[in-house]
């Protein structure tokens, strides 16, 4: 860095620097691609930065860029050049003439043609000026019309297309002067990356679709972006921002309004995020969010909408961890499906829970039932008789008269089948139906209470 001091020796050295960088520029082996000062003012400050191709010289009033002149520009332009490039150009002037000439020249390079073709096109490509790129660019034209070769033609359009693009960035309003080394250096990709943190989204957009980028790294990754620096401007109604967003990006391929909605989201803007995953077609991209925001129950909604009942699952389980039980299962009576699929879960996995859904809704049937089935996991009398004797407790309440005498003569069976085994010693009786008991008293010759049972449970001859 090259700046203002106080001390004379400093001020003497810029001085110097300058004349001797003019001197250089003079002699013809380095060029500005911009306006030229010979002295640097003392009160700027002065920065050269280093390029692969050359140097950068920034100050408050100007930015120049100093490099030495590329070699296929010198072949082309320098005095007295016999190089094929040259003589195509030479050519191409004299035929704008309508000179006879022009047939001379060509006639001179005709074995070189191709190399002449390429020159022009590499001479164009390392030009600031575009007057100077349209007149190579006519030249190398100019000298492709002989050529049967299909590669100069190729890299004719190629660089058409980049210059194209160059000289769009280098505009004043853009302010991205780039060389066709560094463009190369770079690649097109940063490039447009470069713009859109410029903000030059439209030139971003009408680059990408000129080089038939793909849209999913051209295109929707800048309007991503685009939509991303929307959701920042505080100034706008949520609404009109929403709306602005859907309108430019529609059924885009290969934008996610997630991504767009986690960014809204940032910047505190809840009901800005809520309208925009209104346009999100994924519904695995949506539901995540929105528990993130604990909208829960819009988020329950968009899930069963989805008809994936891993979402529903994903939901239901948030909600269990994070709400209190009573209130947890008072919202799951508001959503049907999901509640049939808590059901299913807790039949498997909770049944202590899937007790107190049905205890909220004085399902008295579901009660019995459920202690009834845990019954017959039960290995153990006691534990067989408790849960029976929950079982008929409920189907009691609910005054449900069959099933209560189906628990109550299971009881019954129980309780016989107990005393058998204990008083004639009579092993492996419990958990057997009335007729199997009864077959193993026979069996066993204990006909007196085969008959006993037969007439207490009312069991036919038959």
């Amino acid at each position: 860095m090259i700046g203002p001091d106080k001390d004379v020796d400093t001020y003497l050295l810029t001085r110097k620097i300058v004349y001797v960088v003019y001197s250089v520029f003079i002699l013809g082996y380095l060029r500005f691609a911009c306006c030229f000062n010979k002295t640097i003012s003392r009160s700027n400050d002065v920065y050269l930065v280093p390029e692969i191709d050359g140097i950068r010289i920034l100050s408050n009033e100007k930015h120049e860029f100093l490099q030495k002149v590329p070699s296929v520009v010198e072949n082309v332009f320098k005095i007295g050049s016999v190089e094929s490039g040259a003589m195509l150009y030479e050519a191409m002037k004299e035929f704008e003439k309508k000179s006879a000439k022009a047939d001379e020249y060509i006639r001179l390079i005709k074995t070189k043609l191709s190399e002449a073709v390429k020159q022009c096109i590499q001479a164009a490509g390392s030009e600031f000026e575009q007057t100077l790129q349209r007149g190579l660019l006519r030249a190398a034209s100019f000298g492709k019309s002989f050529v049967t070769e299909l590669e100069p033609h190729k890299k004719f359009v190629e660089m058409c297309q980049i210059l194209r693009v160059l000289n769009a960035v280098r505009d004043y309003t853009v302010g991205v002067p780039l060389t066709l080394v560094q463009l190369e250096k770079m690649s097109m990709t940063v490039l447009i990356d470069r713009l859109i943190l410029r903000r030059q989204y439209c030139l971003a957009i009408r680059i990408s679709n000129y080089l038939k980028i793909p849209k999913t790294d051209g295109e929707s990754r800048i309007l991503a972006h685009w939509a991303c620096y929307k959701v920042q401007q505080t100034n706008k109604d949520d609404e009109d921002i929403a709306q602005a967003i859907a309108a430019k990006l529609g059924d885009t391929p290969g934008i996610s309004y997630t991504e767009i909605a986690s960014k809204a989201l940032d910047c505190g803007r809840t009901q800005l995020t809520i309208r925009l995953l209104d346009y999100e077609s994924k519904a695995a991209d949506q539901v995540p969010l929105l528990i993130e925001m604990k909208k829960n129950q819009l988020a329950l909604e968009k899930a069963i909408e989805s008809g994936d009942t891993d979402l529903v699952y994903m939901v239901v389980m948030d909600l269990k961890e994070k709400q209190p039980l009573k209130e947890f299962l008072m919202t799951l009576r508001h959503f049907p499906i999901a509640l049939s699929l808590f059901v299913k879960y807790c039949k498997e996995q909770d049944l202590k829970t899937l007790e107190n859904l049905y205890k909220i809704d004085d399902q008295f049937l579901n009660l019995g039932l459920l202690h009834l089935h845990d019954s017959c996991t039960k290995t153990t009398f006691d534990d067989r008789t408790a849960c029976l004797k929950e079982s008929l407790k409920y189907f009691n309440q609910g005054n449900l008269l069959f099933p209560k005498q189906i628990v109550e003569e299971q009881i019954k069976l129980l309780e016989r089948q107990k005393l058998f085994e204990e008083q004639l010693r009579l092993p492996g009786l419990s958990g057997l139906s009335v007729s199997d008991t009864i077959f193993q008293c026979v069996y066993k010759g204990a006909f007196k209470e085969a008959e006993q049972l037969r007439k207490e449970f009312k069991v036919p001859d038959k």
